[in-house]
């Protein structure tokens, strides 16, 4: 985790701002001890001294450590953006990241691999009832270019609840949007014969592949720049259920020809 509180004054303080001389320091969801971990090449973080029942901060990897932390110095380095501040509870969850950017309140989720589809659809639902849009970010080491991208079922979700865009965090401020289109997969033709003599014969085709999908990357969009609000309704399809959300989204066009059911 990134932030603490500091025991003696119960402020709220950020890892690469203090030094372990201005401890003790407790962790902001269960108040037990916290050690502060300050390198030179780790991104400075706190961690709870012992194995403890607290899942503030549970499966933080450096990487989405590094992400946090990130996005939060360049929002508060943004003349968009104000009330910036990381680690932010808000009702029963805590944002990675919060902000107004043009005067709109914004939750900043950065999505890491012990959530689950429940988890993500609770917690936006938690924000829709506060009235904050939340913009979800899944963290990859380059958003997949390749034709035969397995979505988990996380970035599956998300790709229907932002109307066919997933966002990949590039660094800083930038995003980079991406569509799953269908991979369709070669079926050879086949012949045979029934047991009356008729021939049948399937010609060669191609069928929709149910795991692999084919990504279409959109251009870079930037957080402050490029994201309104929006309201959506909820739908169904098939199994995935997705409820009424607040997103901040792009509201760049399509990029993409045509949507298909995912």
């Amino acid at each position: 985790m990134l932030t603490a509180t500091r025991q003696h004054d119960n402020a709220k303080v950020v890892a690469a701002q203090v030094d372990r001389a201005g401890g003790p320091y407790l962790c902001t969801s269960c108040r037990r001890a916290l050690v502060l971990n300050k390198g030179r090449i780790r991104v400075h973080h706190f961690r709870h001294a012992a194995q403890v029942p607290c899942h503030h901060g549970n499966g933080e990897s450096l990487a989405h450590l590094h992400c946090k932390m990130e996005i939060f110095e360049a929002l508060a380095a943004s003349e968009f953006a104000a009330d910036v501040d990381v680690e932010k509870p808000l009702g029963p969850a805590i944002a990675d990241v919060y902000a107004r950017i043009r005067g709109q309140p914004v939750a900043i989720e950065v999505q890491r691999s012990v959530l689950s589809v429940a988890d993500i659809r609770l917690r936006t639902e938690v924000y829709a009832a506060l009235g904050v849009p939340v913009l979800w970010i899944v963290l990859f080491p380059d958003a997949p270019a390749d034709t035969h991208h397995q979505p988990t079922a996380c970035e599956r979700w998300l790709h229907a609840a932002y109307l066919g865009r997933v966002y990949y965090w590039a660094g800083g401020l930038r995003l980079r949007p991406v569509h799953y289109d269908e991979r369709r997969l070669p079926v050879d033709g086949r012949c045979w014969f029934e047991p009356g003599g008729d021939a049948r014969t399937v010609p060669a085709h191609t069928r929709a592949s149910r795991r692999f999908r084919t990504p279409s990357a959109g251009p870079l969009v930037d957080l402050t720049r490029d994201f309104r609000p929006r309201l959506l309704s909820a739908f169904a399809a098939g199994t995935m259920e997705v409820p009424r959300r607040r997103l901040f989204i792009d509201g760049r066009p399509r990029w993409w020809h045509a949507m298909r059911p995912q």
